[in-house]
């Protein structure tokens, strides 16, 4: 996953906020539009090569401009996915911390839990940052040492960087 998209009401102020507050400014505010819809796009940095980009809308259109839709070419039926539940990023060793102050302090987000998660050969730490009203929400993992290494020191050493190791969806 090379890019976390936020949506926002009021791009420009939502931006210059995050920058204000110490956040480093990947893409300044863009007007990207096609035939079918017209929005307002900037990005700032995180965690690896991971980009978070905030999207405001200047239409009622749902989806995004040069968006193709592909055909259900298995005739469709309803998988009852009905939201993202949270995005779980895997950190290096002893940076947990630091990712959470940066949810914190840059988008006021919250910690929600804190769990330190130990096998008898492996283990990791972990805290939940959600927005206020509890509707964006990443979970933060970290390696710690064990006999065994953690699957979280698994996928940083095979991704060679921080990054998003699943995103979990919500269902009946």
């Amino acid at each position: 996953v090379k890019d976390i998209a936020l949506s926002t009401k009021d791009l420009e102020k939502t931006y210059l906020e995050c920058i204000r507050r110490g956040a480093t400014s990947v893409m300044s505010p863009t007007i990207v539009e096609d035939d079918n819809c017209k929005i307002i796009k900037a990005s700032i940095a995180t965690f690896g090569s991971t980009q978070h980009t905030f999207i405001e809308r200047l239409d009622n259109s749902t989806s995004l401009p040069n968006f193709k839709a592909y055909e259900n070419i298995e005739g469709g039926s309803v998988v009852g996915l009905q939201e993202i539940d949270h995005v779980a990023i895997c950190v290096a060793e002893g940076s947990l911390g630091k990712w959470g102050d940066f949810y914190k302090n840059i988008f006021e987000f919250t910690e929600y839990y804190h769990e330190n998660i130990y096998t008898g050969n492996s283990g990791m730490d972990s805290s939940v940052v959600q927005n206020s009203l509890g509707n964006v929400r990443f979970t933060l993992l970290e390696p710690v040492s064990g006999v065994k290494r953690s699957q979280i020191q698994d996928f940083l050493d095979f991704y060679k960087a921080d990054g998003v190791q699943h995103i979990a969806f919500l269902t009946k």
